[in-house]
C-alpha cells in the first residue's frame, strides 16, 4: 500500500469536510502540510488525551497491534511507524490528570486509534495539548517494530512497560482492564465519573471521592474540608500565621494514605483500639454511621521534616477506622521548615550555648521536644522571669541564633547489664534553657525544639556510642523529671 493510500484512511473527519495528508511517499521525515491540514477544531471537540471512563481506554492495545499491522512503505521502510508509550495530561472527563497513554508516529504525524478514534495530527500540536515532554526520557518511550517485539516477549502485555510504576498502573487515569492488573489501586472520583489512582499517589485537587480497594473491601474516602478544618489548624502558630488562605493552599498540596498503625501519629489515641469506647457516645454514633455509609471525610494528618506527625483534625474519625478495621485512610500532607521556627538555632556561638552543644553527637544525643514538656522535666520556673528576659526575648525575635537547651540525665547502670534490666527508667539531674524555652513559647507557641541530652549512667560516663538501640527504645518511653515525676513520651523524636 503507498503511503498515501494508507494515510487517507486515517484521515480526520468531522462535519461534512474530510481532511486529507497528501502524497508523502518517499520521504523519510514526513511533514503535515500547514496549506492542507489545518484542523481549528478545540482539543475537547477533538476528544484527545480522553479515556473513557466507562470501558477505562485501550491505548496500549491499539497502538501495539497498529505497528504489528503496518507496512506503509514496503519491506525497505519497516521501520518508519514507531509505537510510543508517555505521560500525558487527561481532557474532558479527567482533565488536568495525568495518566499513561499510547500511540504511534511516522515522522512528523502522531496516528492515535485509542478507543475507536482517527486522530491524525501534527507531532507538535498534539505535544502541545497532551503537555507531552519527549525529553523526560522516565516518562516518554519510543519503540520500533523489533523494540516492540522484545517487549512483548518479556512482558506479555500490552504495556506500558517501562513507564513509572505508577503509572504502569494506571496512574492518575483509567487503567488499561486488559492489560494492567488492578491491584495496590484506589478508585477516584470526579463528579458522577471514576478513575483508578494507586494507593500512594497524590490526588488532583479536583478529585473529592475516593474508594480503596484492598483485601477485596471496598471503602470509600472524602476529601477534607479544609475551609471548616481551619478552626482546627488556627491552634498550630506555624498554620495560624499563614492565614486561612494558606493553610488551604498548603493542606491542598497533601494526598491520601492507608495507615495500619497510628502510633507514629501524635494528637491522637487511635493507636489503642480501646479508645474509641471512651469518646462521646455521640461522636461514636456519627462516626460509626460514616462508615456504614461508605463515605468518610478523610482525617488530617501534618507530617513535619524530622519525621514527626501530628493529627490537626478527625481524631473520632481515626479512631473508629482504626478500631473497627485496624486500618484507615488519612489525608497526609507535608510541613516545609520554612514556614516554621522562627528562632535560629547556632549551637557553636548562640544565646546560652556550652561546648557539649557542638559536640553532642559524641557527648549524648539530639531530641526534638515541646517546650512544655522541656518545662515539665526541668525544675519549675513558675512565674519567675530574670532581668534579661525579655532582651532574650527580642534577641530571638530579630533572629540572633540560641544554644540548644539541654538536659542531664543519669541512666541505671542495670541498663547495661546482660541481659539488660530496663526496671527503672532515667532520671533528669539537671537541665539549662528554660528561658530559651519559655521565649520560644511565648514566640512560636509549643512547636518541637532541638534539646540535647547527656549526662551519665550511676556509676561511669555516658558516650553516644554506648547507647543501644534497646536503651533508645526504653529512653522514648518517659523519663522521671527532676521532681519525681514520671513523663511519658518526651520526644517527638530521637536522633539514634
Amino acid at each position: 500500500m503507498r503511503a498515501f493510500e494508507f494515510l487517507t484512511e486515517l484521515d480526520v473527519r468531522y462535519g461534512a469536510k474530510r481532511h486529507t495528508i497528501g502524497d508523502i511517499y518517499g520521504k523519510k521525515n514526513l511533514k503535515v502540510p500547514k496549506a492542507k491540514y489545518k484542523d481549528k477544531r478545540t482539543n475537547k471537540q477533538k476528544g484527545i488525551f480522553k479515556e473513557s471512563v466507562d470501558d477505562g481506554g485501550d491505548c496500549f492495545e491499539s497502538a501495539l497491534k497498529e505497528l504489528m499491522g503496518s507496512n506503509p512503505f514496503g519491506k525497505d521502510h519497516m521501520d518508519n511507524m514507531t509505537l510510543v508509550h508517555a505521560v500525558v495530561t487527561g481532557q474532558g472527563e479527567i482533565e488536568g490528570v495525568k495518566h499513561g497513554h499510547a500511540w504511534n508516529e511516522i515522522g512528523d504525524v502522531v496516528i492515535d486509534k485509542s478507543n475507536g478514534r482517527n486522530i491524525v495530527m501534527r507531532k507538535e500540536d498534539y505535544y502541545k495539548a497532551g503537555n507531552i515532554n519527549p525529553n523526560n526520557t522516565n516518562e516518554f518511550k519510543r519503540y520500533t517494530r523489533q523494540e516492540m517485539s522484545k517487549m512483548v516477549s518479556k512482558f506479555k502485555t500490552y504495556g506500558p512497560w517501562e513507564l513509572p510504576n505508577g503509572l504502569a498502573e494506571g496512574f492518575a487515569g483509567i487503567p488499561d482492564y486488559k492489560t494492567m492488573p488492578a491491584y495496590k489501586l484506589k478508585k477516584a472520583s470526579k463528579g458522577k465519573h471514576k478513575f483508578f489512582l494507586p494507593t500512594d499517589a497524590p490526588v488532583p485537587a479536583s478529585v473529592s471521592a475516593l474508594e480503596n480497594f484492598v483485601d477485596g473491601k471496598k471503602e470509600a474516602f472524602i476529601r477534607p474540608n479544609f475551609d471548616y478544618e481551619w478552626e482546627e489548624a488556627n491552634r498550630y502558630p506555624e498554620f495560624k500565621k499563614l492565614g486561612k488562605d494558606g493553610w488551604v493552599e498548603l493542606a491542598s498540596k497533601g494526598k491520601a494514605t492507608t495507615i495500619v498503625s497510628a502510633k507514629d501519629i501524635n494528637n491522637t489515641d487511635a493507636a489503642d483500639v480501646d479508645s474509641f469506647k471512651t469518646l462521646d457516645p455521640q461522636k461514636q454514633k456519627r462516626a460509626t454511621a460514616q462508615l456504614k455509609s461508605g463515605k468518610v471525610e478523610m482525617p488530617i494528618v501534618a507530617v513535619y521534616s524530622d519525621g514527626y506527625k501530628e493529627l490537626v483534625g478527625g481524631n473520632t474519625r481515626l479512631t473508629a477506622m482504626m478500631a473497627k478495621n485496624g486500618k484507615a485512610t488519612v489525608w497526609q500532607f507535608e510541613v516545609p521548615d520554612k514556614i516554621l521556627d522562627e528562632y535560629k538555632l547556632d549551637n557553636e556561638r548562640g544565646l546560652g550555648s556550652t561546648p557539649n552543644n557542638s559536640n553532642v553527637d559524641y557527648m549524648g544525643f539530639r531530641t526534638m521536644m515541646k517546650p512544655t514538656t522541656f518545662l515539665k522535666l526541668a525544675k519549675p520556673l513558675g512565674d519567675y522571669r530574670s532581668s534579661g528576659y525579655q532582651e532574650l526575648v527580642q534577641k530571638i525575635k530579630s533572629g540572633e541564633g540560641i544554644g540548644s537547651p539541654f538536659l542531664s540525665i543519669e541512666i541505671p547502670d542495670g541498663w547495661e547489664d546482660e541481659p539488660a534490666d530496663f526496671t527503672y527508667p532515667t532520671r533528669v539531674t539537671g537541665h539549662e534553657g528554660r528561658h530559651r524555652m519559655n521565649a520560644i513559647l511565648e514566640l512560636e507557641g509549643d512547636v518541637p525544639v532541638e534539646v540535647h541530652l547527656w549526662g551519665r549512667f550511676e556509676k561511669s560516663e555516658l558516650r553516644r556510642r554506648y547507647l543501644t538501640d534497646e536503651m533508645f527504645d526504653e529512653l522514648e518511653k518517659g523519663l522521671v523529671s527532676e521532681t519525681g515525676q514520671y513523663i511519658a513520651n518526651p520526644f517527638l523524636s530521637i536522633q539514634r
